[in-house]
């Protein structure tokens, strides 16, 4: 299980990372932060596009993938939502796709698009990303390049239980390294008694035969 504590940040510290960042940092570095959604307004943002098969850019309104050069006329739908999120007074926003929505709402996107379909579908959809307001999760996430609409984006997502297994899970990994360690130490500690007195009763029969030699 990957260790959700690696490279733990508050918002805070987060907000400075951002601030202080270069701009020609190619390869932003992941952490992680615990933190609880704020705000989640999709009738701002929306809640999904239409990407690319191949490479998942957004196509324009003409279905072109710029990345790929091709058109693409059966695009694929994927989530993407802009949250906020706050720890104490601190307070960030995080751009979400895919996998990661799909988590903090516990529904596929397919399941999401059939209920915006129904009769006051679109309340309905508000309303289930309303849902997760208040809820709070363990975030991996990379710092943008300064100018991006949110500072954050999530690669993966944690719900509090995960974090407190993965926890468990190392304390448990922990006791078992010290146990090993101990038992270790207690037997390489045997071994030397073992041979310290191996070698005093070897010196021992040494002498006595010595002494039998004079008589």
């Amino acid at each position: 299980m990957e260790i959700m504590s690696k490279n733990r940040k508050t918002i805070e510290e987060l907000q400075q990372l951002y601030l202080e960042q270069e701009d020609n940092q190619d390869i932003p570095m992941t952490y992680t932060c615990k933190a609880q959604i704020e705000m989640l307004d999709v009738r701002d943002f929306g809640w999904k596009y239409e990407s690319c098969r191949v490479c998942k850019t957004k196509l324009d309104e003409d279905h072109m993938c710029k990345k790929c050069g091709v058109i693409d006329e059966f695009p694929t739908q994927r989530y993407r939502i802009v949250i906020t999120v706050k720890e104490g007074d601190a307070y960030m926003r995080i751009g979400m796709f895919d996998k990661t929505v799909e988590k903090i709402v516990q529904m596929p996107i397919s399941a999401m698009i059939k209920i915006s379909t129904q009769q006051y579908g679109d309340e309905k959809v508000h309303e289930r990303f309303e849902n997760c307001i208040g809820n709070s999760f363990v975030f991996k996430v990379q710092v943008n390049k300064r100018g991006f609409t949110q500072e954050l984006t999530a690669i993966k997502v944690f719900t509090l239980d995960e974090e407190k297994e993965d926890n468990q899970t190392q304390s448990t990994d922990l006791t078992q390294t010290l146990v090993q360690m101990a038992t270790n130490k207690r037997s390489a500690t045997e071994i030397e008694a073992s041979t310290s007195i191996s070698t005093h009763q070897g010196l021992k029969k040494i002498k006595q035969e010595k002494l039998k030699g004079k008589e």
